[in-house]
């Protein structure tokens, strides 16, 4: 009965329709609205769904091998569905937490898509999580996306290494004049800094088995980032005395 509803559910879905060609991008937000209550999933933990339908139509002279990149790589499960010219094909990115790109490096929340010239695919997108997921997702040809992250990896890479060492040049600061105002410094930026890595899909390679810890660690360094942050405004304002 489910998987009957849910044929029903995927032909009733509206599907936009793009034509792309070489060198051109495609990019859409995506917000996890629906329960996962009456839908079959791997894992029974999944409690939320995000839907999305679209077709892809080439309408350059030669062939394209598209990726089709999401954003935030933190969901429990993926799966792009196509159908071309009857023949359809599903690809997954994990059914279980962690996923198996977790911990990899250079790898992402990705997925390939070929098109020949002047053919047309329709594609369906469904991530399942433990949590309410959002996410961008964009559509490039593969050389481009590959550049694209490289860029992106190695400014974060300059930003975290340059953060990271004036955060150990506060901690030298702290000990050696012994004044509080450094250390709550030096926490308040690494806790920022290791949130915002996180938030970019950057730390599973520290620790891609801490299933739960993937999920909350965000929440855990904005937290201490606001602790320090707290700590580091009343040493400076003074407050005990004022």
């Amino acid at each position: 009965a489910n998987t009957k509803a849910d044929n029903m559910a995927s032909q009733e879905m509206h599907c936009e329709r793009y034509d792309i060609q070489s060198g051109q991008q495609l990019s859409w937000v995506m917000l996890s609205t629906e329960s996962t209550s009456n839908i079959k999933l791997p894992n029974d933990r999944h409690k939320h769904l995000i839907t999305t339908c679209f077709y892809l139509k080439n309408t350059s002279q030669k062939t394209l091998l598209l990726s089709a990149h999401l954003g935030n790589p933190r969901m429990n499960y993926a799966e792009l569905t196509s159908e071309s010219d009857g023949i359809v094909v599903s690809s997954q990115l994990g059914t279980d937490i962690p996923l198996a790109l977790w911990g990899t490096i250079g790898t992402s929340a990705t997925f390939t898509i070929e098109l020949k010239p002047g053919s047309e695919s329709r594609h369906t997108l469904r991530i399942a999580n433990k949590s309410p997921y959002n996410s961008t997702i964009k559509i490039m040809e593969r050389q481009q996306l590959i550049q694209t992250l490289g860029i992106k990896n190695t400014i974060a890479g300059l930003l975290s290494g340059i953060i990271g060492i004036m955060t150990i040049y506060f901690l030298f600061l702290s000990i050696s004049t012994r004044d509080k105002t450094f250390f709550y410094l030096a926490g308040s930026t690494a806790a920022v800094t290791l949130m915002q890595l996180s938030d970019l899909g950057l730390l599973y390679s520290i620790w891609p088995r801490a299933t739960h810890w993937n999920q909350t660690c965000s929440i855990f360094f904005a937290v201490l980032s606001t602790l320090f942050g707290n700590c580091l405004a009343r040493n400076c304002l003074d407050t005990r005395n004022s």
